[in-house]
């Protein structure tokens, strides 16, 4: 059974090459980024759009009160010289001074506001480009990648009918746990044991129980890597 477990492997290690350039085809890993940003650049766009229309209210907000506040600060320079009483003359001059340093404070705002807006505006036009890139990519990478998929998919019916075969002259409960392993990304699985003491994978040593088992059954499965290790 051992030995037709290894030549399974020495088949399935062919199917497991095919799947490694797979896997590792630039196209693929490119089509996945462009497709991973697709996903989120929606969310990224609406929350710009949210922050300019707030912006763009709050510009609007202090543009509307500037101009009030202007129009209050020129009613104020026009009535000064109406007061003959000093108290009342430095009432009115103090406000007119209020007014303009309220004016000033209005004024800095609304240019910062402006500056952000700009930001924003620049930030949307940036992800756009990208937005626009990333489809062009995700739309040329996967064309690509679907083709050289194709190419493979003949020699991998091949192999895996292959090992169909000799699945048949294997227990069922043996193929199971291969099959377990394999689906955890564990790959080889199998390695010959030659007495070190040690598994011949991870280096782990050994437990007495292990080597008794190993003893009895001429197959054990390392407690460190979960690699099964036979002993011819």
């Amino acid at each position: 059974m051992i030995e037709k477990m290894i030549e399974y492997q020495t088949v399935d290690a062919q199917l497991k090459s095919v799947e490694q350039e797979l896997s590792s085809n630039e196209d693929r890993k490119k089509g996945i980024a462009a497709k991973k940003f697709l996903d989120t650049v929606n969310d990224s766009l609406t929350e710009l759009d949210g922050k300019a229309a707030e912006l763009e209210a709050a510009f609007n907000k202090y543009q509307s009160t500037y101009k009030k506040l202007s129009e209050t600060q020129k009613e104020f320079e026009g009535t000064i010289e109406e007061y003959s009483e000093e108290d009342e003359l430095n009432f009115v001059k103090k406000k007119a001074r209020e007014l303009l340093n309220e004016l000033a404070s209005l004024e800095q705002q609304a240019t910062r506001l402006a500056e952000e807006i700009e930001a924003v505006t620049e930030q949307y036009k940036t992800l756009k480009k990208k937005t626009a890139s990333a489809q062009k990519q995700f739309r040329e990478c996967g064309q690509r990648y679907t083709e050289f998929k194709a190419s493979k998919a003949e020699i991998q019916k091949e192999i895996t009918g292959r090992l169909a075969e000799m699945e048949k002259e294997i227990p069922p409960e043996v193929m199971a746990i291969y099959k377990q392993k394999r689906a955890e990304k564990m790959f080889p699985i199998l390695f010959e044991y030659t007495g070190s003491g040690y598994c011949p994978h991870c280096r782990t040593e050994f437990s007495k129980l292990a080597e008794s088992k190993l003893s009895k059954n001429n197959v054990v499965i390392c407690d460190n890597c979960g690699r099964v290790l036979y002993k011819k």
